[in-house]
């Protein structure tokens, strides 16, 4: 019995440990973000997503299949966050464009694998939140024609996947005692958020404005993406044998 009560506190500290080391990771990948620093913030953001597979890998309690998407869906989301890293230097805006689409096809898998996985834990869109996703996405893609002339079908197609995200965290059943799965909503919300910015920055923001902007995107995304796959990973958990 002392044993097994040992290998609990140590599996504990272990968690506590790595979401300690992710916290640090998502406030400088922030900061530095916010503050111009490019190389701190490349080195840092490229650390977050390989942060929550060393979550992963070590929780023992998942079943393959929950563990394999979670993996696949952060790899996607690894690409997306490289690809998205502004080179030294600025860059043109057509340059700035095609990278954005190459993100947004990254992460197009990854909000394809969590919303399968919503599905799968039950989640179901609500009305209202629904009502308040699309409305929010669908005042973004009239910007972005506005300012471009015409639809970007990568980012539309990227926003498509990121509204059903959305609205399927946001409808995702509450369970009883289980706080990660209860922070779903949260995420799905934060995730919508960081990408409205995105496109606000690009489109509308300048100077320190801009800088702030990224710095919210920075925030918003390292939540989103530690909330979702905890939450995420909570549901595809393997029940104890009786």
């Amino acid at each position: 019995m002392r044993a097994a009560g040992h290998g609990r506190s140590r599996v504990v500290r272990v968690d506590r440990g790595e979401r300690a080391v992710y916290a640090v990771a998502g406030v400088v990948t922030s900061l530095a973000g916010a503050l111009g620093r490019r190389r701190t913030h490349a080195v840092s953001k490229a650390a977050l997503m390989p942060l929550l597979q060393v979550g992963l890998v070590r929780d023992r309690r998942l079943s393959p299949q929950g563990l394999g998407a979670l993996l696949g869906a952060t790899g996607a989301a690894w690409v997306g966050d490289l690809v998205l890293i502004a080179p030294e230097g600025g860059e043109s805006g057509e340059a700035s464009r095609r990278r954005l689409r190459k993100g947004a096809a990254a992460f197009a898998v990854q909000q394809l694998i969590y919303a399968g996985m919503l599905v799968q834990a039950g989640a179901r869109p609500r009305p209202r939140s629904t009502a308040v996703v699309a409305g929010t996405l669908l005042g973004l893609a009239a910007l972005d024609t506005a300012k471009e002339s015409r639809p970007d079908p990568v980012v539309t197609a990227y926003g498509v996947l990121l509204g059903t995200t959305g609205a399927l965290a946001l409808g995702m059943p509450r369970s009883a005692g289980d706080l990660a799965i209860g922070r779903i909503p949260w995420g799905g919300a934060s995730f919508v958020a960081s990408d409205a910015m995105i496109l606000l920055g690009e489109q509308v923001l300048t100077g320190r404005a801009a800088q702030a902007g990224h710095g919210f995107v920075l925030v918003t995304y390292a939540l989103a993406q530690r909330w979702l796959v905890d939450g995420l990973a909570a549901t595809a958990r393997l029940k104890p044998v009786e």
